[in-house]
Formats: structure tokens, sequence, C-alpha cells
């Protein structure tokens, strides 16, 4: 049985936008998503520093601040970038 059955849970993707010869993070699409499901409704925002070109690393430093606002838990999928000093810095930073 599909897990999205048992938890009633629905994952709602947010396309990224391009900026210059880069996707990014839409991060008014995230923000409105979480105002049209309700915060109540969000379990999580879950985000990635390791993406292949053209896609950029997520915004994670501004998600996060968007989820403080709302009291969303925020999700990082740092798997690839647990060597990489820059990755750690954004993600100590998206934690204060």
């Amino acid at each position: 049985m599909h897990w999205s059955v048992v938890t009633g849970l629905q994952p709602v993707i947010i396309e990224t936008v391009m900026s210059g010869d880069e996707l990014r993070t839409d991060l008014t699409a995230v923000e409105q998503q979480i105002v049209t499901l309700g915060s109540e409704n969000v379990v999580c925002v879950l985000t990635t520093t390791s993406c292949f070109a053209p896609r950029a690393s997520d915004s994670v430093e501004q998600v996060a601040v968007i989820c403080a606002r709302y009291n969303v838990p925020h999700i990082i999928n740092n798997a690839y970038g647990l060597q990489s000093s820059r990755c750690m810095h954004i993600i100590q930073e998206a934690a204060r």
C-alpha cells in the first residue's frame, strides 16, 4: 500500500523558476502554498543542498525564514553536501 494512502499526506511540489542560467527555488510560491493550505496543514517543507545543473541548490536560508514565519518545520536534505563547508555554513545560518 502506498504511504500516502496510509498517512493521508499528499506531497506538494513547488516548481523551480529560471534565473539567468539556473533553476532556483520559487520562494513566492513556497510562501503562497503555505498560506493557501494553512500552516497547520503543512507537515514540513523539504529543501536540498545538492542538485545537478542547471538546477541550483535550494534557497535554504530564505526558506528557513518563511518556515519560521509560519511555524512550519523545515527539513534540509544535505546528503551530498556533508563534506562541503559552504553547504554546512548555509545550514548553520538557516538554523538561526
